[in-house]
């Protein structure tokens, strides 16, 4: 476990400067550069689950950058789409479910192949898409079909990624 921690934790590296340098490009280097700094500061002196904790927050910070950009190339997408209501502030029980509910989708998601579109939103940061969807707990997730119409969703829920992958499942044998 930790030998594949640790890969991760330099592939998380590589990935913060990649995304440094494209920031330094698009001019908004400066709303990501103290999250990353401070995550890369902290990252030699903490443990596993706070690191997964501040590798979520930094994870949504760089979703509200790019916010704008992901929400118009998720919504034109004929594929089955993954909507997650994710949060940055919270009690500790909340962010831990929407770590964990985060991760869960991010390997569902790469379990199937390409099937889905994926997006996750900061329902504290950018609050447009929860109410328009009703959808007031995080985390929740909206399933969407090519059309965009919502087929499915949960709301805080536990056991979000096990209903959410036997609804896919139904679904995909449906069609």
């Amino acid at each position: 476990m930790e030998q594949y921690f640790n890969r991760n934790i330099m592939q998380i590296k590589f990935y913060t400067m990649a995304f440094i340098l494209l920031l330094c490009s698009l001019n908004t280097l400066g709303q990501v550069y103290e999250p990353i700094k401070s995550f890369e500061m902290e990252l030699e002196n903490i443990s596993i689950d706070s690191t997964l904790f501040l590798l979520n927050q930094w994870y949504l910070h760089f979703s509200n950058v790019f916010y704008n950009y992901a929400e118009k190339q998720f919504f034109p997408s004929q594929k089955i789409k993954i909507l997650l209501f994710s949060t940055s502030m919270s009690c500790y029980c909340t962010l831990k479910m929407c770590k964990n509910q985060l991760i869960d989708i991010i390997k569902l998601v790469r379990s199937n192949n390409g099937e889905y579109d994926y997006l996750t939103i900061d329902a504290y940061e950018k609050d447009d898409l929860p109410i328009k969807y009703e959808t007031l707990f995080t985390p929740s997730v909206i399933v969407f079909n090519g059309s965009n119409e919502v087929i499915h969703k949960i709301q805080y829920d536990e056991e979000m990624i096990n209903k959410l992958s036997a609804f896919l499942n139904d679904n995909k044998n449906k069609n």
